[in-house]
């Protein structure tokens, strides 16, 4: 007879987990971008994942933890994108424009990705088990944004007089307004909108 190699009773039958994993972290993203965290279930994600509510356990304690797969999940793939796209671009302004654009093939392939992370703080703030699996997060997108700003008031593209701290708000602030607008109005009034903040940024909305 032969032996079963994978005799975790409920584990599904893939190398080491990682298809199916992924699985529920992409359903658990469009379930949570379009009913929120609260209204989302287990039931719901793994139906949508196609394994059963049951099997999400075996990769996530708790509907915390699927949430915060999903967050650091869309937080790499986003900071991986964005270094891809300004590796070749020496100016921190003219990078941090690039981003913006970036943004718009970011939400063509993923766009359960902006309503996600436009709500994290309000679910956070709704949900206290959030608090607690978000506490000892390390973003992976504010770095970026960081390097770039400082690296731009160095060059004197920004003003130096400004913390940076607060211009990085200012712009992640922003970018997640219009990503959040974007999920409102049509791809080329989006894009009519990235353009004019990318205006506002390098000083020529005038």
């Amino acid at each position: 007879m032969p032996v079963n190699q994978n005799s975790s009773r409920g584990r599904p039958f893939d190398a080491d987990g990682s298809i199916t994993r992924k699985k529920i972290i992409d359903s658990a993203r469009e379930c949570f971008a379009k009913q929120g965290y609260g209204s989302a279930t287990n039931k719901m994600i793994a139906e949508s994942a196609g394994v059963t509510a049951s099997a999400i356990y075996n990769y996530f304690p708790a509907k915390k933890d699927i949430f915060l797969a999903v967050f650091q999940e869309g937080e790499s793939y986003m900071a991986d994108k964005y270094e891809q796209s300004i590796c070749q671009i020496d100016s921190p302004l003219a990078a941090l424009c690039q981003l913006l654009e970036c943004n718009l093939e970011i939400y063509r392939n993923r766009p359960d990705l902006p309503p996600f992370f436009g709500h994290i703080q309000s679910e956070i703030s709704r949900y206290p088990e959030l608090v607690e699996a978000m506490a000892n997060r390390e973003s992976k997108i504010s770095p970026i944004f960081s390097r770039l700003v400082k690296a731009a008031q160095q060059q004197g593209e920004f003003n130096q007089r400004l913390p940076a701290e607060n211009i990085e708000a200012m712009i992640l602030s922003a970018i997640l307004g219009l990503a959040l607008f974007g999920l409102h109005t049509d791809s080329a009034s989006h894009h009519r909108n990235i353009e004019a903040f990318k205006l506002l940024l390098q000083g020529a909305l005038h």
